[in-house]
């Protein structure tokens, strides 16, 4: 009921509420109630539930929703991923819950961190049906402890590859977090495997076949899929990858236009600076310099978010072709690259432009790498989603600079 909400409303305020809700009387959309421009606050208050709901998590109950492919969501405990972690260094994920297997089927399905952390944060408090291994305040700690080294907050929702990674990076032992050490109380137990070193096993294992950036996991080959098994992620194979490359390749020559995300055009221009020419192992942009070099006629789409063309034999491309670059954040960082070229080239999502052309106007316009890419990270550092390995330069990158200048010259552009 929304009266409860707007009990202080002015009367102008009131009036349009009463006249919703005789509107409401009628069968309403859910699109169309979070849409209304007419209710302005009031619609984004009332579709809260529905805007939750459409992520396929139940506030209530954290269990899991209806949901296709990356919308799908589960909440968590944060003490729960690291009983993952160690069911890996144990070897025994035959029994991982529903919610952990929801992780590997897909890594990056959304995962909102729940706890009974009280205080301004009860709005997320679940209950204490899954508290384990002694009193309330202990398995507060243990969450608490956990948030605070992966330095998240409570009821956050972020994809589990990222939240993962924050866990292996800065977690390297349940020491402190899962028993409590020479502190040990009656209300405070701890869990009996805590020094049974499982936890470390289990990170080791995780490390070894997680997929951090586009350069990693490049020999990772079908023979190696059985000594993965147990592994929470698991890496593209190069021969899936290299596949794939032969088809998007062939894609890419009968196009159209070439789907290609704004920044990574940019990227092309790196690449032919520090040398790289084709064949090349982990995207299709110096495939695609070379083709438009060759080809006048050839069109290039402002493609919004990773491009399976371009990226289909990377490492860092999901199932569900996003990209999930360093350490599964820099869809972010790229999306923000992505509009800073579409601002710069006065250009949209969608807009289809000769090649030639566009690579004039990018090589014109944009004659410095540093302000598309080098600010990104600006006054962060990991772990931070805005955290990027080429986001912390002021001065154009060396190869930007090089590749600029001899792409000038292959194209014979009087710049």
């Amino acid at each position: 009921m929304l009266k409860p909400v707007f009990q202080n409303c002015s009367p102008g305020r009131q009036l349009l509420i009463n006249n919703m809700n005789m509107k409401n009387k009628k069968e309403i959309s859910r699109r169309k109630f979070i849409t209304n421009s007419t209710l302005g606050s009031i619609g984004t208050l009332g579709a809260i539930g529905f805007l939750t709901s459409c992520k396929g998590l139940h506030t209530k109950t954290g269990k899991l929703t209806d949901g296709k492919g990356i919308k799908a969501g589960i909440t968590l405990r944060p003490y729960k991923l690291l009983c993952a972690v160690c069911a890996i260094g144990e070897g025994n994920t035959e029994e991982d819950d529903d919610k952990i297997k929801a992780i590997r089927k897909n890594p990056d399905i959304p995962v909102t961190l729940r706890c009974n952390a009280g205080d301004i944060f009860a709005y997320q408090d679940p209950d204490h049906a899954d508290d384990t291994h002694g009193s309330a305040e202990f398995n507060r700690k243990r969450d608490l402890e956990i948030l605070q080294r992966i330095d998240l907050p409570p009821g956050v929702t972020l994809p589990a590859r990222i939240i993962l990674h924050r866990i292996w990076d800065r977690i390297t032992s349940t020491s402190g977090i899962c028993n409590c050490e020479e502190t040990a109380k009656d209300s405070c137990k701890g869990c009996p495997r805590a020094k049974a070193g499982l936890y470390e096993k289990g990170r080791e294992i995780s490390l070894l076949y997680a997929v951090p950036g586009w350069n990693t996991q490049l020999t990772f080959s079908e023979s190696d899929l059985q000594k993965a098994k147990n592994a929470i992620i698991v890496p593209r194979t190069k021969e899936e990858r290299a596949a794939e490359k032969r088809k998007s390749l062939e894609a890419m020559y009968h196009a159209e236009a070439i789907p290609v995300r704004p920044h990574i055009l940019l990227c092309a221009i790196c690449q032919y600076g520090d040398g790289s020419r084709p064949p090349f192992e982990t995207d299709n942009l110096p495939e695609m310099i070379q083709f438009i070099l060759k080809n006048p006629k050839a069109r290039i789409k402002m493609a919004e978010a990773a491009d399976w063309m371009m990226c289909a034999p990377c490492p860092s491309l999901n199932k569900y072709n996003a990209c999930v670059n360093v350490k599964g954040h820099a869809g972010l960082t790229s999306q923000l690259r992505d509009v800073r070229v579409l601002h710069v080239l006065d250009l949209r999502y969608g807009d289809v432009i000769n090649a030639q052309e566009l690579y004039k106007k990018i090589l014109q316009h944009i004659p410095s790498s540093a302000p598309i890419c080098g600010s990104i990270s600006k006054g962060v550092q990991e772990p931070s989603v805005w955290d990027d390995e080429c986001g912390h330069h002021s001065e154009s990158l060396k190869s930007f600079v090089k590749g600029r200048e001899l792409l000038i010259k292959e194209f014979g552009f009087n710049i």
